[in-house]
């Protein structure tokens, strides 16, 4: 995925880290991080002719007669994707999962669509939202494609059967047989140097699998899963490649591979005692196996004592390799 306007879609966080940093490590390594120290390796020097994003003086040698002023973003009036199908009447929900394809000139995005009241109350509850209990609904992973990224088309797939017409852009109906929400499809890139064809697009989430890529966990469980498909739309079920040992969640997949070393980065949630939310990354060279997840993004002195990183958006610039945007909690 080149950088393109797909960034205007990632809005309401703080942008607050790394300059290009190069994530390195052992390709399938699972010792534990406190027997090794991460390894960051940043730019020394910037690129000839290339663009700089100025978010602070890195690369500033001298200041005189200037001074950095922020931008003003420039919000499109009301949503680009509104939910008004029946399918989506609980709503849709965006995760990462989404790409500018080069080979067929426009943006393609996966979301979840949802029907049926979001909530229903207890019996003699009050309005207090700790006293409402989720109302079974389903959900589904929908398909939307735009040649701007501001005007999007549902295509009619012709796949899934929704109140007798196929005529709708449901990809299939997602389930949540341990209860987690959470899905493999919050990720969605294009690959084209796999040689497998049927890997040409890849998902990896967080969520309960049936099947599993690990030793160790042959029934599957929870954790991070990833699944394959040649087109976007017919789909392998979900593996299981990292459980909750190593991970309490997963966050997001750095969109394309590190063109020096051809791993893909993924940022996630490395498991601490007692919990707490803090980003780290994980590496892979073929989506299966990962190395141990270490940490990237902790609090430091300047930080409260509990302040907590909950996630983090990632997305590649000219020059800087790669941007990110945490929220804390």
């Amino acid at each position: 995925m080149k950088s393109k306007p797909a960034a205007c879609l990632v809005a309401g966080v703080v942008a607050v880290l790394s300059l290009g940093a190069r994530l390195l490590s052992q390709e399938g390594d699972r010792t534990p991080p406190a027997a090794r120290p991460a390894v960051i390796q940043s730019r020394t020097e910037a690129e000839p002719g290339g663009l700089e994003l100025l978010m602070d003086d890195e690369w500033v040698d001298r200041k005189e007669g200037v001074r950095r002023v922020l931008g003003t973003a420039i919000k499109e009036p009301g949503g680009v994707l509104r939910p008004d199908k029946p399918w989506e009447s609980a709503g849709a929900t965006l995760g990462m999962s989404l790409l500018f394809d080069d080979d067929e000139g426009k943006f393609k995005l996966w979301y979840l669509a949802s029907m049926g009241p979001r909530i229903v109350q207890l019996p003699n509850a009050s309005s207090v939202p700790s006293e409402a209990t989720p109302r079974s609904k389903r959900t589904f992973l929908c398909y939307a494609e735009s040649q701007d990224g501001v005007r999007w088309v549902r295509p009619a797939l012709g796949r899934f059967a929704f109140e007798g017409s196929t005529g709708n852009n449901i990809v299939r109906e997602i389930f949540f047989p341990g209860g987690v929400t959470d899905t493999v499809f919050y990720n969605v890139v294009k690959d084209p140097q796999d040689q497998d064809p049927a890997r040409r697009y890849k998902a990896i989430g967080f969520q309960d699998a049936e099947r599993s890529l690990l030793a160790d966990r042959p029934d599957g469980g929870r954790g991070v899963c990833v699944a394959y498909s040649p087109d976007g739309f017919n789909w392998s079920e979900p593996a299981l490649v990292m459980d909750t040992q190593d991970v309490t969640d997963a966050d997001s997949l750095f969109p394309e591979r590190e063109p020096s070393t051809g791993k893909w980065t993924l940022f996630l949630r490395p498991r601490v005692l007692p919990k707490r939310r803090f980003i780290g990354y994980a590496e892979s060279r073929d989506f299966e196996r990962w190395t141990y997840p270490r940490m990237l993004i902790t609090p430091d002195s300047g930080d409260d004592e509990w302040m907590e990183f909950y996630g983090s958006l990632m997305s590649a610039y000219p020059a800087m390799k790669r941007s990110s945007f945490p929220s804390r909690s």
